[in-house]
Order: structure tokens, then C-alpha cells, then sequence
């Protein structure tokens, strides 16, 4: 599942590959931890061991991939590690602030 997205950058060995879902498995355990916040991603990806294969496109993407399988739940966070890990079609806007307005419905305004 996981591995479909790194096939556009270079096709990768199994060996790789099974590296690779057992990066997303670990990925999901530190979460659980609550670490997340405290790791940057390249420390967690080297921590894997991972980093020689992965290049900086096949990490954005499995960023997306994370995203997409909700490991990580708040995209706000996903968007902040992609913007650090140097996306340029990330751009950090302010968060949309929230209004509610005399009726009690909740207006969005960017």
C-alpha cells in the first residue's frame, strides 16, 4: 500500500519496501507514545534507519502517504512537518479563525 508511492521516484527492492512498512509501523508506535512532537522527522527516519534510501521526494511523499492513512490526524501538523522538510507547494498560512455569531452558528473566516 504504502510502496505504490515511491514507484514515480525510483523503483525500490523489496528489501526497501518491507523497510518501508515497518517505518510506518514504528511510526505509528511513537505516536502512540507521544513522541512525535519531540522527534523532527529526519531524527525519526534516521532513528528507523532509513534515510540512505529515502531521498528528500520520497520523503514528502511518504509524509502524504502518513496523512492519507491517518497516522498523524491533524493535518495542520502534517503541513507544518512538510513545510520544514522543505515543500515548496506547503505554504504555511494562519489557522482560519472561527466566529460565531449571534444565532449560535459557527462561521468560518480565513
Amino acid at each position: 500500500m504504502l510502496c505504490r508511492c515511491f514507484d514515480a521516484a525510483a523503483p525500490l527492492s523489496s528489501l526497501v519496501q518491507s523497510q518501508v512498512k515497518r517505518a510506518v509501523r514504528l511510526i505509528g508506535l511513537i505516536r502512540l507514545i507521544g513522541l512525535i512532537r519531540e522527534i523532527r522527522l529526519i531524527g525519526l527516519i534516521r532513528l528507523i534507519g532509513l534515510i540512505r534510501e529515502i531521498r528528500l521526494i520520497g520523503l514528502i511523499r511518504l509524509i502524504r502517504e502518513i496523512r492519507e492513512i491517518r497516522l498523524i490526524g491533524r493535518v495542520r501538523r502534517v503541513r507544518r512537518v512538510r513545510a520544514a522538510a522543505g515543500d515548496p507547494a506547503t505554504v504555511l498560512r494562519p489557522a482560519a479563525t472561527r466566529h460565531i455569531n449571534t444565532r449560535g452558528r459557527v462561521r468560518t473566516r480565513k
